[in-house]
Protein backbone atom coordinates (compact mmCIF):
# COMPACT_ATOMS: atom_id res chain seq x y z
CA UNK A 1 0.00 0.00 0.00
CA UNK A 2 0.99 3.52 -0.84
CA UNK A 3 2.33 5.53 1.96
CA UNK A 4 1.60 9.05 -0.39
CA UNK A 5 -0.57 11.15 1.32
CA UNK A 6 -1.28 13.76 -1.14
CA UNK A 7 -0.33 16.88 -2.39
CA UNK A 8 -1.81 19.60 -0.07
CA UNK A 9 -4.01 22.01 -2.52
CA UNK A 10 -6.23 24.90 -0.73
CA UNK A 11 -10.12 25.13 -2.31
CA UNK A 12 -12.56 25.19 0.02
CA UNK A 13 -10.45 24.16 3.07
CA UNK A 14 -6.59 22.13 2.97
CA UNK A 15 -7.49 18.78 0.69
CA UNK A 16 -4.96 16.66 -0.93
CA UNK A 17 -4.72 15.27 -4.27
CA UNK A 18 -3.83 11.94 -4.30
CA UNK A 19 -4.69 9.59 -7.73
CA UNK A 20 -6.06 6.23 -6.42
CA UNK A 21 -7.39 3.58 -8.73
CA UNK A 22 -10.99 4.40 -8.00
CA UNK A 23 -10.29 8.14 -8.87
CA UNK A 24 -9.03 6.66 -12.44
CA UNK A 25 -11.95 4.84 -12.68
CA UNK A 26 -14.09 7.70 -11.96
CA UNK A 27 -12.32 9.47 -14.76
CA UNK A 28 -12.30 7.23 -17.32
CA UNK A 29 -16.16 7.32 -16.29
CA UNK A 30 -16.45 10.90 -16.52
CA UNK A 31 -14.20 11.98 -19.27
CA UNK A 32 -12.98 9.35 -20.83
CA UNK A 33 -9.42 9.41 -20.46
CA UNK A 34 -7.60 5.96 -19.63
CA UNK A 35 -4.69 6.92 -17.32
CA UNK A 36 -2.76 3.23 -18.49
CA UNK A 37 -2.74 4.37 -22.65
CA UNK A 38 -0.90 7.87 -21.33
CA UNK A 39 -2.24 11.77 -21.33
CA UNK A 40 -0.78 15.23 -21.51
CA UNK A 41 -2.27 17.82 -18.73
CA UNK A 42 -1.08 20.24 -21.44
CA UNK A 43 -4.09 18.73 -23.86
CA UNK A 44 -6.76 18.71 -21.43
CA UNK A 45 -9.84 21.48 -21.69
CA UNK A 46 -11.74 22.30 -19.12
CA UNK A 47 -14.57 19.92 -18.53
CA UNK A 48 -11.31 17.43 -18.35
CA UNK A 49 -9.42 18.86 -16.54
CA UNK A 50 -11.69 19.80 -13.77
CA UNK A 51 -12.86 15.95 -13.60
CA UNK A 52 -9.23 15.37 -13.58
CA UNK A 53 -9.18 17.59 -10.26
CA UNK A 54 -12.18 15.96 -8.53
CA UNK A 55 -10.82 12.10 -9.56
CA UNK A 56 -7.55 13.06 -7.49
CA UNK A 57 -10.12 14.50 -4.47
CA UNK A 58 -12.70 11.53 -4.54
CA UNK A 59 -10.29 9.29 -2.76
CA UNK A 60 -10.23 11.80 1.07
CA UNK A 61 -14.09 12.77 -0.05
CA UNK A 62 -16.17 10.40 -1.92
CA UNK A 63 -19.27 13.15 -2.01
CA UNK A 64 -17.86 15.43 -3.90
CA UNK A 65 -18.79 16.01 -7.51
CA UNK A 66 -17.22 17.41 -10.52
CA UNK A 67 -19.71 20.52 -10.52
CA UNK A 68 -18.78 20.99 -6.49
CA UNK A 69 -14.84 21.07 -7.16
CA UNK A 70 -15.03 22.82 -10.37
CA UNK A 71 -16.47 26.02 -8.10
CA UNK A 72 -13.98 26.09 -5.97
CA UNK A 73 -11.15 26.63 -8.56
CA UNK A 74 -10.63 30.29 -10.17
CA UNK A 75 -9.71 30.83 -13.34
CA UNK A 76 -6.45 32.57 -12.25
CA UNK A 77 -6.10 29.43 -10.47
CA UNK A 78 -5.95 26.53 -12.76
CA UNK A 79 -2.79 26.90 -14.20
CA UNK A 80 -1.37 26.11 -10.34
CA UNK A 81 -3.81 23.23 -10.17
CA UNK A 82 -2.92 21.68 -12.74
CA UNK A 83 1.12 22.03 -11.29
CA UNK A 84 -0.21 20.62 -8.41
CA UNK A 85 -2.73 17.95 -10.19
CA UNK A 86 0.64 16.71 -12.14
CA UNK A 87 2.86 16.42 -9.23
CA UNK A 88 0.21 14.29 -7.67
CA UNK A 89 0.27 12.06 -10.47
CA UNK A 90 3.90 11.55 -10.17
CA UNK A 91 3.69 10.49 -7.29
CA UNK A 92 0.60 8.66 -6.94
CA UNK A 93 1.71 6.66 -10.02
CA UNK A 94 4.49 3.69 -10.35
CA UNK A 95 8.06 4.42 -11.94
CA UNK A 96 8.76 2.91 -14.83
CA UNK A 97 10.33 -0.03 -14.57
CA UNK A 98 11.62 -2.97 -16.46
CA UNK A 99 8.93 -5.15 -17.42
CA UNK A 100 7.85 -5.09 -21.15
CA UNK A 101 4.27 -3.72 -20.47
CA UNK A 102 5.13 -1.50 -18.31
CA UNK A 103 5.62 2.47 -19.32
CA UNK A 104 6.29 5.96 -18.40
CA UNK A 105 3.12 8.00 -18.36
CA UNK A 106 3.09 11.44 -19.16
CA UNK A 107 1.77 14.47 -17.40
CA UNK A 108 3.17 17.36 -19.47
Amino acid sequence: MSTFEGIPVTLDKERHLKLTLYGARKLKQAVGIDLLKGFSLADLGVEEMAAFLWACLVWEDDTLTIDSVSKMVDAGEMVAIQTQIAQAVNQSLPEKTDSPNAESRSTG
